[in-house]
């Protein structure tokens, strides 16, 4: 697929999600677009079993579990933390998957540490590389030699594959975006563990909550996340783990013990280990050097507070939620709407990356445009 076709698809897709955020909160979203030469694609806590809630859908369906904003408590969701529980939070896209503690969502969330420039990587030999973080193996190369697939023909592509044994899938969103280097474009992934990488849109197994048909792609030529229909084309590179799996059916949302709240006002991600502050100002739109500054000055439970970077911003992006795309029990009265990061656009200048929370759409935008900022340490 060439990269004008999801460009194209981008900037119609953009220019719905812009209007909804204007409506939802009445600020101007000029500049949204490809402004600046660039395309609008695409502490520790004590972690109790059961301690944190699981997410409510839409910002209103209560899951089972209330929310404590004291320190570190918060009340038992549903599901039984410490045992894989396929039926009550997992859905079949994030099946559950045995994690101490607790259990986790495959592919639903970051379970490793984020960072903008993997180097983790692990040459096998084989023609596979290993991620040391999270011990996802993933085809080194790729099937350049056509247009690409639709999503279920990727999705086949990969349960087929006997490559180096069996096993192989299509990764989740979260999981794609794990080997981006947001450091580089053209490719935009290390190019010594990744030879030969197509700069172009690869197909993700997660749906899109936005519309119906619709499924999450990722670009390697600069690293943006946007959704297409089904039966669009992309391209494929297959993933395959060693960790069991349950079949799962069940609401989505955030697993128990996933978030804890150590202070008021503050979230912590037992998985990541990055602690969020709660609430975002959203009555401040800012530009990116100036959210930086805002963060920096944060005094909430003694400061200590940076902009996130946009890898560490996309590990609380729940694809499982819509409007907003975050656990809206853990991040109360979240906004739907841009946050920057603090990471640069390192293809064009005085530009740098968001994330959209009102469906995880992530793009570059001009420094100077006016976002939100959920500050982190």
């Amino acid at each position: 697929m060439h990269k004008k076709t999801w460009v194209s698809t981008f900037v119609t897709q953009l220019a719905v999600v812009c209007s909804a955020c204007a409506a939802h909160s009445g600020h101007d979203t000029a500049g949204l677009g490809g402004a600046g030469g660039k395309p609008a694609a695409s502490h520790d806590a004590s972690v109790l079993d059961g301690a944190a809630p699981d997410a409510a859908h839409g910002g209103g369906r209560d899951a089972g579990g209330g929310i404590a904003t004291g320190s570190g408590d918060a009340s038992t969701s549903k599901g039984t933390a410490g045992k894989c529980d396929g039926t009550s939070v997992c859905t079949a896209d994030y099946p559950c998957q045995a994690l101490a503690p607790g259990y986790t969502c495959r592919g639903q969330f970051a379970d490793w540490t984020p960072t903008d420039s993997p180097s983790s990587f692990t040459d096998n030999g084989d023609g596979t590389v290993t991620d040391t973080r999270n011990k996802l193996v993933w085809q080194q190369t790729v099937d350049d030699s056509g247009s690409g697939a639709t999503w279920a023909g990727a999705k086949a592509s990969c349960a087929g594959l006997s490559f180096t044994g069996a096993g192989w899938r299509l990764p989740t969103l979260a999981e794609l975006q794990s080997i981006l280097d947001f450091g580089r474009f053209n490719p935009a992934i290390d190019s010594t563990a990744f030879p030969n990488t197509p700069t172009e849109a690869y197909w993700t197994s997660s749906p899109t909550t936005a519309y119906a048909a619709n499924a999450w792609l990722v670009s390697f030529y600069d690293g943006m996340a946007y959704y297409n229909g089904t039966d669009a084309p992309g391209f494929v590179r297959c993933v395959r783990s060693s960790a069991a799996v349950v079949a799962s059916n069940g609401s989505g949302g955030a697993p128990p013990g996933r978030y804890t709240f150590p202070a008021n006002g503050t979230v912590y991600d037992t998985r990541t280990k990055l602690t969020w502050q709660q609430t975002a100002d959203d009555l401040h739109y800012v530009s990116q050097p100036d959210a930086l500054a805002a963060c920096a000055g944060l005094t909430l439970d003694g400061g200590g507070w940076r902009a996130p970077k946009v890898s560490e911003l996309l590990t609380i992006v729940d694809p499982t939620e819509g409007g907003p795309a975050i656990d809206g029990k853990a991040f109360l009265n979240a906004a739907q709407t841009w946050h920057w990061s603090s990471s640069p656009d390192v293809h064009s200048a005085d530009t740098g990356w968001r994330v959209d929370f009102s469906t995880g759409l992530t793009q570059t935008t001009p420094s100077g445009s006016s976002n939100l900022v959920r500050c982190v340490r």
